[in-house]
């Protein structure tokens, strides 16, 4: 492999994760790396775990205790001897909420809204004037513009009621003030005619000061005009022969002086606000804002000096270069498809132009089509020349073409093929062998006559319909056990125990945790909590199984199910627990911050992280969170999972406790799954390979070698003879 021209490489030494063995890797950094294998080979795993996860715990281990607890803890460190030379890295495109738009992917909300308020023109409802607010420099530049050569005077205008008037003037005379502006007039406020109306519109206009051009001087200005804001609650009156302006500190109308409330400019920014008060170059502000594609930014900010505009004309020249400029800013993530939340990411990372930063691609951009997966390689490069290093998990070839390294984790090759009767010639010892003998003469026959398999390996049973798959799980399950007379004899000397998941069905009201088996884990880290110990609690008060702890009312099931005769069955939350499915006492007890309700109501992944440093608890959640129920709440009731999450909860559970010597039996575990399902219950089935079980499983269509290593699978394929039922 080629060193990087930077002379920065990561070395990884005795990576452990996903079987891969103890190998040892390079991987240099600022180029473009694509790490190719096949489903199960340990790449993505090499790329999550590794890679991304010990760059997250890296992280974590900067922060304070608090923080790392806020945060769930460090995680568990990756299987592996050592890590060197190791950046920040992100996943790309990287995690997002639900509520995620493309303007805040890209960080441009702020930008945005900051460049629409310097660019906008707030115009007044009742007379168009312009709406502004006025700093006292901004008093000053307006009378230099507009009043440079002609006397002011500075007017406060005080809001009153007719009967208050009276009383009102008598204070300013006494506190100095002598005169007031009366229909156009300035009038002192001794010679005021008392029978006549002092006001207009019942705002008392209090004259400040007079300035002429030749005596007004900046600092004479301004006092006045913080006298007339004291005076009158921060409105101030400019007025000359000829015109007038309002100058107040919040935004008003300057002709009018009609006050304006300032414009929700984050609402605005998203196109959230309908105004028609509020214009952009003579278009009403919400509907720019609303309509807005990332093609149109650089127009947007064209001339603008503002660190914003600048940012913002960036992003559009980006999202040009990767054809997303028809994009609307506003647009949600969700509704994007799988190739623009790739682009968009890339577009992002440039974007935010963070150099010496690790981006792990996990979704391979040969699944796109030409012109998107050019675009995709394309932006992916212009990373790397950005001073960034780039990884992307992809084994097809057209994605090879652009990278700059490409290295192999796993290579397919063709698994290893064996007929029943070469098996025994394979060189596995007879100790570890599963020897299916046929029946005497007149009983039930096996197919295929003597059968013999290797243990501690995975074997796919094979054949067409009618081989008779299914009949010899049976019979192995059958002959282990000692079942009946008319059996075929099985020796398997090394085999201590036979787990049969085609047959291990628990009760339909049991809870995703109990499933997994680390309901019995939690109860006992509850019942050393501090609480417990001092009420007595022991582990069974935790545990939903045993009467002890649990609500009497709906015996732990959080429901109470009413049985009805001629409609369905109806299900209403427990009064008593209110559906937390334990007692009062029992919830009083926290372990890491939470109850035994609150653990519960989490998903395995949120579980997986909270109780990170519970080694027992930590490894089963862990286990599921690779069977890919991570999504999953605790509580979940089984028969509300579908038939594969059922499958990949109990592989989850096998998972803890298998060992040398068990002997699992399958039958059919893919039907029915799509090619996800089929890539985690596979990588199950080989977990517990690597823990030292043996699998065997029944395989009609070919889907288990598909996504197998080589060395990994031993297929059996069974004939079809003419005296077998039908499986």
């Amino acid at each position: 492999m080629a060193e990087s021209s930077h002379g920065g490489t990561i070395q990884l030494r005795g990576v452990r994760e996903a079987g891969l063995g103890g190998i040892d890797l390079r991987i240099p950094l600022r180029r473009l790396v694509c790490l190719a294998g096949s489903a199960g080979a340990g790449a993505q795993l090499l790329a999550e775990r590794v890679l991304l996860g010990e760059s997250r715990r890296r992280y974590l281990l900067s922060l304070s205790p608090f923080e790392r607890e806020r945060m769930g803890g460090i995680g568990t460190q990756a299987a592996v001897d050592g890590i060197d030379g190791l950046p920040p890295a992100q996943p790309l495109p990287p995690k997002v909420a639900s509520d995620a738009t493309v303007a805040s992917h890209l960080h441009l909300a702020g930008d945005l809204t900051r460049v629409l308020r310097l660019r906008s023109r707030v115009t007044c409802g009742h007379c168009a004037g312009p709406c502004l607010s006025f700093h006292e420099e901004d008093v000053m530049r307006l009378v230099d513009e507009r009043f440079a050569d002609e006397s002011i005077l500075v007017v406060a205008p005080m809001t009153l009621a007719a009967e208050a008037i009276p009383g009102v003037v008598g204070e300013l005379e006494r506190a100095g003030f002598r005169r007031l502006r009366v229909d156009g007039q300035v009038v002192r406020i001794d010679a005021l005619d008392p029978g006549a109306s002092w006001t207009t519109d019942q705002v008392l206009q209090v004259v400040v000061d007079r300035l002429s051009p030749s005596g007004r001087t900046r600092s004479r200005l301004g006092e006045a005009v913080r006298t007339a804001r004291a005076v009158a609650g921060g409105r101030t009156l400019l007025v000359t022969e000829a015109e007038h302006a309002w100058v107040d500190s919040r935004r008003a109308c300057v002709d009018c002086g009609l006050a304006c409330q300032e414009p929700d400019w984050d609402r605005i920014a998203r196109g959230d606000a309908s105004t028609t008060t509020v214009h952009v170059d003579g278009m009403p502000v919400g509907d720019l804002a609303g309509n807005l594609c990332l093609g149109d930014l650089a127009e947007l900010t064209a001339g603008g000096r503002e660190a914003e505009a600048q940012r913002l004309c960036r992003a559009g020249v980006v999202c040009e270069e990767l054809s997303l400029d028809h994009l609307p800013l506003w647009r949600r993530l969700v509704d994007l498809s799988h190739g623009e939340r790739l682009l968009l990411g890339i577009a992002a990372a440039r974007v935010t132009g963070l150099a010496g930063v690790l981006h792990v691609v996990l979704s391979p951009p040969s699944a796109l089509d030409e012109p998107s997966r050019r675009l995709v390689c394309s932006g992916l490069r212009s990373l790397v020349e950005e001073g960034a290093s780039v990884v992307v998990l992809d084994g097809g070839e057209e994605t090879h073409e652009w990278a700059d390294d490409v290295i192999h984790i796993g290579e397919m090759a063709e698994p290893e093929r064996l007929s029943p009767s070469q098996v025994s010639d394979s060189g596995v010892s007879e100790a570890e062998q599963l020897v299916i003998e046929p029946p005497a003469a007149g009983d039930v026959p096996v197919p295929a006559g003597r059968i013999v398999l290797p243990l501690s390996r995975f074997v796919a049973v094979g054949g067409p319909t009618g081989a008779g798959k299914s009949q010899l799980l049976r019979r192995i399950r059958e002959g282990l056990s000692g079942a009946g007379r008319d059996l075929p004899r099985v020796q398997a000397p090394a085999v201590r125990r036979v787990i049969d998941l085609t047959t291990l069905e628990r009760r339909s009201d049991s809870l995703l945790v109990e499933t997994f088996g680390v309901s019995r884990d939690l109860a006992r880290l509850f019942a050393d909590a501090p609480a417990a110990r001092e009420g007595g609690l022991g582990t069974d008060h935790f545990l939903l199984e045993k009467p002890g702890g649990r609500c009497a009312a709906c015996e732990g099931q959080g429901m109470i199910r009413h049985a009805l005769d001629l409609v369905e069955d109806v299900e209403v939350t427990c009064s008593r627990c209110e559906g937390r499915r334990f007692r009062d006492e029992v919830l009083a007890t926290t372990a890491h911050g939470v109850t035994i309700a609150e653990t519960f109501a989490m998903t395995v992944a949120e579980a997986e992280a909270h109780f990170g440093r519970e080694r027992r608890v930590k490894e089963k959640l862990n286990e599921a969170v690779r069977c890919g129920l991570g999504g999953r709440r605790l509580d979940t009731r089984h028969h509300d999972l579908e038939e594969v999450e059922r499958l990949l909860a109990r592989l989850t559970r096998q998972q803890a406790s298998v060992r040398r010597g068990d002997l699992v039996l399958m039958d059919r575990p893919l039907a029915g799954c799509d090619a996800a399902s089929v890539a985690m219950v596979t990588n199950a089935l080989h977990r517990l390979v690597a823990s030292g079980a043996s699998v065997l499983a029944t395989d009609s269509t070919g889907r288990l070698t598909k996504t197998s290593q080589a060395g990994t699978i031993v297929i059996c394929d069974l004939p079809h003879p003419a005296h077998a039922s039908v499986s």
